[in-house]
């Protein structure tokens, strides 16, 4: 009505001839119900007489002469065939007429078709099947009668089957509107971030407009660059809403202000070293940042403060490293101490999903994995969501042991992504006699003490205080979904620490059995105010002879040190700010990163043979020297054929005689040694001696 209308306006104005074609309308053939939508197009058609059926008169629908052509009919809006809109439901369908704004039904006389404003009752009402290329629409008032093309005349009635020729229906092709654009009509409520928010579409409006210039909101259907899961960068200045439809893709853009995060200079003092970066984000977690420690020159790692000095008894907190974030400018300092005495051994239980091994609600026990403690529980392996291990909030959910593992230490889980979760929590519990299983953390009188919980979103871990050797663990209130739960256990004595420190100011050095040991620093050492009984040597290297000199100064990080002191003995050196470079050469090397070695040298390393000092070789390519050895490389041609023994002097400090002519050491190792008159000696006594072609004097 409205295309007509149209074209009627069109003509007034001379804009559309008499005899222009409008825009046609195409129909298609259906054989199946699938191909039936209510609110949709169709007309009914008798095929062997190419005729389609206008409004009803006289009882009877009118024929209509139209060209069929593949199953297809193509319509112009000035035609008289009655299109019929499919209204209702399947076993009730309407066939409201759109060029007389009527509904069709059956008379309820001889072959009568009748058509009404309203289908008021079941005489107006149908249902319709397929029988091959035909429709088979029957009236509800009467299923023996059926809309039918009349065997003679062909125009339409409603008669039973027999009296009148098959029909088909044919339904209405629908071309998709064109997306022409998309709008942003409406502002989402927030425009100004800082950095990290996620963008917030609440209050926004898109609006698309088709080529019809008819519009709809689609908001809910567009998609958005960054994001809406994606973490806002101060870059970002706007954001790109995007809709496809037909394959058509418009966009438009929201700007938006997102404001930087503070940044902070966060430090790690390491032993006085400094590591530092000045462009921490406000909020990020330090986890991951914490340099990995252990022993340091004989102490050990015990944990990092925000003071740059502690007590020698220090018996204070440390950061918890696994919530630290980044919310000032922050510098932690290691802590080392002394093992005074203990013999404890920690052992983790590492409980995982696979390892539990139940996949629904199931009491499960007797599981194990490093200590000796035992489990039992109530639990399932989440696989909706998450694939996790999951407990309820009833009775008997949970996860006790019922063999003790010894002391319980520490209990540590990892949470799942699941963001419902954030606040929940697991609570801990005590006791030390056994659970018989997950039920008990329900009864009073069986639960044990509530040691503490730990919370989705603030914590991870629990350091427990006190002695117990069973636990208990289940939810606090809600369902919970973990990845992990790990149980420390200890067993032993517990350790015990001394001479707690920030800043180690001496190295420890324990002798061999022979009183010798090679050394190597990654400090700078002061060899100046070494220990009584303590004595440092470089290396001088000619040919095959090595000479031992004393050193008595501070030298830098890593340099090659041969140290005599009393056998198995313990000493500490001093720590350098800084030092020089040897006087006179140093022939110690110092295994570094970037060492090569080379097929025209020896390599030595300190040895005993027999319980005799010695140096003998060694192959760097399958023997590693230690980072805090040294070692000595010697040219092959400095040998004669076959012959790899080194020649070893020590040289004191001057008493009168050139230094190069005297040996107080009283020892002189691996040489051949000769008296003033020429004479080979064996075991030198005092005097002056001719070694390697040198005066030596032995005291």
């Amino acid at each position: 009505m409205r295309k007509q209308l149209l074209k009627l306006l069109l003509l007034s104005f001379g804009l559309l001839s008499s005899g222009s074609a409008w825009a046609d309308d195409t129909y298609q053939r259906i054989t199946s119900t699938g191909d039936l939508e209510v609110g949709k197009d169709y007309i009914i058609v008798h095929e062997d007489a190419n005729v389609a059926m206008g409004v009803v008169s006289d009882n009877v629908g009118a024929k209509i002469s139209v060209t069929i052509t593949n199953n297809t009919i193509t319509l112009s809006s000035t035609c008289d065939i009655n299109v019929l809109t499919l209204g209702g439901t399947s076993e009730a369908y309407t066939l409201y007429g759109n060029k007389d704004n009527k509904y069709i039904g059956y008379g309820g006389s001889s072959n009568y078709m009748v058509s009404n404003a309203s289908a008021s009752n079941n005489s107006y009402k149908w249902t319709i099947a397929f029988s091959g290329n035909n429709a088979v629409i029957k009236n509800c008032s009467d299923i023996y009668r059926m809309i039918l093309a009349h065997a003679t005349n062909k125009t339409f009635v409603v008669a039973s089957s027999g009296y009148g020729l098959d029909i088909q229906l044919y339904k209405k092709v629908e071309t998709p509107k064109a997306l022409s654009s998309i709008a942003i009509t409406t502002a989402p409520t927030k425009t100004s971030y800082t950095e990290d928010e996620l963008f917030d579409k609440t209050g926004m409006v898109v609006t698309a407009t088709y080529n019809d210039a008819s519009t709809a909101d689609i908001t809910s259907l567009c998609t958005f660059t960054p994001s809406l899961t994606t973490p806002l960068l101060p870059s970002n200045t706007s954001i790109e809403v995007s809709y496809t439809e037909n394959a058509a893709t418009k966009t438009a853009n929201q700007a938006i202000t997102v404001a930087a995060k503070p940044r902070y200079t966060i430090t790690w003092m390491v032993n006085g070293a400094a590591n530092k970066s000045n462009d921490y984000k406000e909020g990020v977690s330090l986890t991951p940042e914490f340099p990995s420690l252990t022993t340091l020159y004989g102490k050990t790692f015990m944990g990092w403060v925000t003071t740059s000095t502690v007590a020698s008894n220090y018996s204070g907190s440390f950061v918890n490293t696994a919530s630290a974030t980044s919310i000032a400018n922050t510098t932690y300092y290691a802590v080392f101490a002394m093992l005074v005495s203990g013999n404890e051994v920690l052992k983790v239980d590492n409980l995982t999903k696979e390892s539990i091994g139940v996949t629904l609600y199931t009491s499960w026990s007797n599981k194990q994995w490093s200590s000796s403690a035992k489990y039992a529980g109530y639990s399932a392996m989440g696989t909706y969501n998450y694939n996790s291990i999951q407990m309820n909030a009833t009775s008997p959910s949970g996860i006790v042991s019922t063999t003790s593992g010894g002391k319980l230490s520490k209990v540590e889980v990892e949470w799942t992504s699941d963001v419902s979760q954030s606040t929940r929590s697991i609570q801990i519990y005590g006791k030390n006699t056994a659970y018989s299983s997950s039920a008990d953390l329900y009864n009073d009188t069986d639960k044990g003490t509530l040691l503490g919980t730990i919370v989705c979103g603030s914590s991870t871990e629990y350091t427990i205080d006190g002695d117990y050797a069973f636990v208990g663990l289940r939810p606090a209130e809600n369902s919970i979904n973990l990845d992990k739960i790990s149980i420390t256990w200890s067993n032993g004595t517990p350790d015990t620490y001394t001479n707690y420190c920030t800043t180690i100011t001496a190295v420890p050095v324990t002798m061999g059995t022979a009183g010798y040991a090679t050394f190597a620093c990654t400090e700078a050492l002061d060899l100046s105010t070494l220990p009584d009984g303590l004595t440092a040597y470089r290396a001088v290297v000619d040919g095959k002879t090595v000479t031992f000199k004393p050193i008595s100064q501070a030298v830098p990080a890593n340099t090659g040190l041969l140290l005599k002191g009393a056998n198995n003995g313990n000493y500490e050196i001093t720590i350098a700010n800084s030092g020089a470079e040897v006087e006179g050469g140093n022939a110690f090397l110092v295994n570094t990163a970037g060492t090569t070695f080379s097929a025209d040298n020896d390599y030595y390393y300190f040895g005993l043979k027999k319980d005799t000092f010695t140096f003998g070789t060694f192959d760097p390519a399958t023997v590693a020297i230690p980072a805090n050895k040294a070692y000595l490389k010697i040219a092959k041609s400095a040998f004669p054929a076959g012959a790899r023994e080194l020649s070893l002097i020590f040289e004191e400090e001057s008493t009168g005689m050139d230094a190069s002519l005297v040996n107080s050491e009283k020892r002189i190792l691996n040489s051949e040694i000769y008296d003033l008159q020429g004479r080979r000696v064996v075991k030198p006594v005092k005097g002056l001696y001719i070694v390697n072609g040198k005066k030596v004097m032995v005291e």
